[in-house]
């Protein structure tokens, strides 16, 4: 499914059980860390070609998309940290969460490790349930590895 690029390509070639043991060679090749590689590959296979657009850029998106998911999001959450909006990014640092709008018009989860945001499983048109699915998955991740 679109969107299509050569990095998205090489991440679902990677996603093959024949694409996995060429993640060095690949990493080379493509002067992306294995690192990236991996946390794109992760977002792969959460939620193909969008989530790693969402993982790997910030992307443009419409202000009022961003205010009106800002309210929905707001209205299932009492009493926690302001929410910032960078582009397509909505993050909620205190809890270590966030939720990107991919290209696809998906929201997509993170969770913050170690300065680093990865990608979650959970992703949904709706970006409250984003928002909820990525407060689960931070809540089942360890803090320390």
């Amino acid at each position: 499914p679109p969107p299509h690029d050569p990095l998205t390509d090489t991440i679902r070639a990677l996603a093959t059980p024949t694409g996995f043991p060429r993640l060095p060679e690949t990493a080379d090749r493509t002067e992306h860390s294995e690192g990236k590689l991996r946390r794109l590959l992760i977002a792969y296979r959460h939620g193909g070609p969008g989530a790693v657009h969402a993982a790997d850029q910030v992307l443009p998106a419409d202000p009022g998309t961003m205010a009106a998911a800002v309210q929905a999001i707001a209205s299932r959450r009492a009493g926690l940290a302001e929410l910032t909006v960078t582009a397509n990014q909505i993050t909620d640092a205190a809890a270590g969460i966030q939720i990107r709008l991919g290209p696809d018009d998906t929201w997509y989860p993170f969770t913050s490790s170690h300065q680093d945001w990865r990608p979650a499983p959970g992703a949904s048109p709706d970006p409250a349930t984003a928002y909820s699915t990525a407060r689960r998955a931070r809540q089942a991740r360890p803090t320390r590895l």
